[in-house]
């Protein structure tokens, strides 16, 4: 992410969230002006009707809430996951923005404007201001990509996002490709959406959430004091200062909100924030409740030390809000969907907000002018019982994109057709148990220092559900086109033999171009393997059970070798955390079945053999360089066999078809002698000189900082001194 993108993307979702101040001007006008004998004399209304104008005003001028479901989303398409959680609070950042403006405008219409109608004409009148600067900023505003994208307007959508990132680039151009994989996967899983999708077990815990939240967010007794704060401020004894109070109120609600947006909102995380703000809250409340009991205002508008106490507490409360229940649970209730009912439960937890609203906006003024302090006990009550609500309920989502949520369990995928099923035939090495498939207990695979370990297995299958996911998107046709892709360049069957230096080349040195064909191809697969949560190579064995070698080479490479060419720089982290560990099950499953060893086309093709040994390369593990550095020495005499000088090597394999692999690979080494024994070396040597680096730091240093792990001195000398990184 450049720092013009950065700008660019702060710049658009900041116009958009003046929508949110807009909105949140005019609801902070209502407590002010309703305080003005102007406005009750205007509209000639008594002082016993002045409750319910308040409420029937306040639900009124909530008719914006639309803002509250468009603003979320177009600030969640717009950021970059790297600041979607400061980008994404600062809706709430507009809106106590809004409210404190609110708060000295009413303040300075009461103060310097005579008591006319000229004095409340004035607050609402300048709500044309953001309304404008609104109206006129989004004639030149960006389009979100997305929504281009999903229209099929390509070019535009590709326009937009690398005129919003800063730049044209591989990472953007891998994010479109994301984009229009996602948009793919929506249309495909929304096709046939119903609410009766909305009650399944996972989505109504998702439901519930989001409901409960936005109860709470209004339970935590913030929203009706920002309503009515003249009328509150007036209760716990301010007296003529409660419009001065309200506008001091209203900054503190800013500063705290700017404090949470740029300093803790993706360091501490969601979860610890509410708790943490409900609990002070309470705390908070409470105290005002036992002060306002003990110490009831005093008439004449005298700030006594126990009204200051309690007004201290108020603007306590507010500041805590504002770093909690105020922010997070909008940016928490956007994250929590599946892509198929997303639209639909942000709609449904923004709808819960404003009813919420009107309810509480129709009890406070009441509350507060007839229960005095218990109104505040009241609140304290909510705040407290809402710690125990995001202990048992809420989960953290810090620092991961939407595509990697796994918060609740994933449903994205669930086959709602009547009838639909998948059959697979169990190879003769699985069994049936319970109506769970389980693998067979594995042989041991010795490795030439005498270390034995198990090919990896998992002791049960995959869901249905999750198998059919995996068929969908490792399709044979994928798997097929994998292959066509890698070995494309090669220049006949003579090169699957040895490839030459140039062929090599494309492979280890092919560039920007090459990373660019790789993330149009192949980032939708490795995406939509990320967003359904698929991490276990054995589960896609498991789902695909292939029975062609080929098909096993096309899992390598996919799982192995295209993460490398999509994912670079910081995003490098997610090929080690996330597809290597998939490569080394498929690569230690297939050695375990006698692939490539015993299929003589993939045997005597070193091109295709070769690749199957990598993921061990690439691992941290010692075990697995003794079991590579074997493989790649078996690899090197299997060449150097097929030599003049060299006794026929006994592979096992009397068949017609696979002494015909073998004579055709004699042919090709012993017509290029030089290059083969090079090309046996050079695989050899390579996988060497990683067995050294994870002999000696036992892993590599290179990666430490991607993977967020301190570099000792020892590392840091030799990385400086010149130490192997293998390109990065």
């Amino acid at each position: 992410m450049t720092r013009l993108g950065t700008w660019r993307a702060t710049y658009l979702v900041s116009l958009s969230c003046v929508g949110s101040f807009l909105f949140a001007y005019d609801t902070g006008i209502v407590g002010g002006v309703l305080t003005l004998d102007s406005f009750m004399r205007d509209m000639g209304f008594s002082d016993g009707e002045r409750d319910n104008v308040t409420s029937l005003s306040a639900s009124l001028l909530q008719a914006g809430g639309i803002a509250t479901v468009i603003i979320p989303m177009y600030s969640a398409e717009m950021a970059p996951k790297e600041i979607r959680g400061q980008l994404g609070s600062l809706f709430q950042f507009f809106f106590t923005l809004g409210v404190a403006v609110s708060y000295w405008v009413d303040y300075g219409a009461a103060q310097h404007v005579p008591s006319s109608t000229r004095q409340w004409r004035i607050p609402v009148a300048l709500q044309l201001v953001p309304g404008g600067i609104l109206g006129l900023g989004m004639l030149v505003t960006k389009e979100s990509a997305r929504w281009l994208a999903q229209r099929d307007r390509h070019e535009e959508a590709l326009e937009s996002l690398i005129w919003v990132r800063g730049g044209d680039s591989t990472e953007v151009r891998m994010e479109f490709q994301q984009i229009l994989a996602g948009i793919e996967e929506e249309e495909r899983q929304t096709a046939g959406v119903t609410w009766r999708e909305y009650w399944l077990p996972a989505n109504r815990y998702r439901i519930f959430i989001a409901v409960t939240l936005q109860i709470g967010a209004q339970l935590t007794g913030n929203t009706p004091l920002a309503y009515f704060s003249p009328q509150v401020f007036q209760a716990v004894g301010a007296g003529h200062n409660a419009l001065l109070l309200s506008g001091f109120f209203g900054v503190c609600k800013v500063v705290s909100c700017a404090f949470f947006l740029i300093f803790l909102v993706e360091r501490i995380g969601r979860r610890w924030s509410l708790l943490a703000g409900s609990f002070l809250m309470g705390t908070y409340m409470f105290i005002i409740a036992v002060l306002t009991q003990r110490y009831p205002p005093v008439s004449g508008g005298t700030l006594t030390p126990p009204a200051i106490a309690s007004l201290t507490m108020i603007f306590l409360e507010a500041m805590t809000f504002n770093i909690s229940w105020g922010p997070i649970p909008w940016l928490y209730m956007s994250e929590i969907f599946p892509t198929r009912i997303r639209e639909g439960g942000i709609a449904v937890g923004a709808a819960t907000q404003w009813l919420f609203g009107f309810t509480l906006s129709q009890i406070t003024p009441a509350a507060v002018n007839n229960l005095g302090y218990k109104a505040f006990l009241m609140f304290c009550c909510f705040n407290w019982a809402l710690v125990l609500y995001t202990w048992f309920f809420i989960k953290e989502t810090k620092g991961l994109s939407l595509e990697e949520m796994e918060i609740f369990a994933p449903i994205s995928l669930r086959l709602y057709s009547k009838g639909f099923h998948i059959k697979r035939t169990l190879s003769s090495q699985e069994q049936t148990h319970s109506g769970h498939y389980q693998l067979q207990p594995r042989p041991l695979i010795s490795t030439p220092t005498g270390a034995r370990h198990h090919a990896i297995h998992n002791s049960s299958a995959p869901s249905k559900e999750k198998m059919t996911c995996i068929s969908l998107i490792l399709s044979p046709e994928l798997l097929l086109s994998v292959r066509e892709f890698w070995f494309e360049h090669l220049s006949g069957p003579d090169s699957l033999v040895l490839p030459t230096t140039d062929e090599n080349k494309r492979w280890f040195f092919g560039g920007p171009e090459f990373d660019r064909v790789c993330v149009e191809r192949f980032a939708p697969t490795l995406e939509q393997l990320r967003r359904d949560g698929i991490k276990s190579g054995q589960d896609i064995i498991y789902a695909l059970q292939p029975n062609d070698a080929h098909d096993w080479l096309s899992l390598i490479l996919l799982l192995d070798q295209i993460p490398r060419n999509c994912y670079r720089g910081d995003n490098s982290n997610i090929v080690f955390n996330y597809f290597d560990p998939m490569a080394r099950e498929v690569t230690l499953t297939a050695i375990q079945r006698g692939i490539p060893e015993r299929c003589p086309e993939l045997r005597w093709r070193f091109a295709y053999r070769s690749w199957f040994y990598v993921p061990l390369m690439h691992s941290e593990d010692i075990s697995l360089h003794d079991l590579a550095v074997e493989k790649y020495e078996g690899l090197k005499r299997d060449v150097e066999s097929l030599l003049p000088s060299e006794m026929a090597v006994d592979w096992n394999d009397e068949s017609e078809v696979a002494h015909e692999y073998h004579i055709a690979a004699q042919r090709v080494v012993q017509s290029s002698e030089e290059a083969a024994l090079e090309y046996g070396q050079l695989n050899l040597g390579f996988e060497k000189r990683h067995w050294a680096i994870i002999k000696r730091f036992g892993r590599y240093p290179h990666r430490n900082r991607v993977m967020g792990r301190e570099t000792t001195d020892e590392e840091r000398e030799y990385l400086e001194n010149g130490g192997d990184t293998f390109g990065g």
